[in-house]
């Protein structure tokens, strides 16, 4: 555990900063306030269990910030999937790559 704790910090600071930059794109009233206690509220939800993926993450959005326009907020939280989803298929894919040239390297 304590070996992979570098790279939780890394992986959790990623979230936290997307986060920021997608709430400030959406014009969202942030501050270190929000980003210490809302953020990580958000990411946590978000990885409980759920039914379809969808809804756990937007519902916790909604009620901890409260925004003048819910529309908008969950136009964010559709991109943040998008985006998780895209950014992890280029994690599996710079993966596959390098194991591929690992291997020829051995052979």
């Amino acid at each position: 555990s304590l070996q992979l704790l570098p790279m939780r910090l890394v992986y959790f600071s990623v979230l936290v900063g997307y986060a920021v930059v997608a709430l400030a794109i959406c014009q969202m009233p942030i501050d270190y306030k929000v980003v210490l206690s809302t953020v990580p509220l958000v990411l946590l939800a978000d990885g409980l269990p759920n039914f379809s993926g969808l809804g756990t993450r937007e519902t916790t959005l909604q009620l901890l910030l409260a925004p003048d326009k819910p529309a908008v907020l969950l136009a964010m939280s559709l991109f943040w999937s998008t985006g998780m989803m895209v950014g992890r298929f280029i994690i599996g894919l710079a993966n596959l790559w390098s194991r591929q040239s690992f291997q020829a390297s051995r052979a």
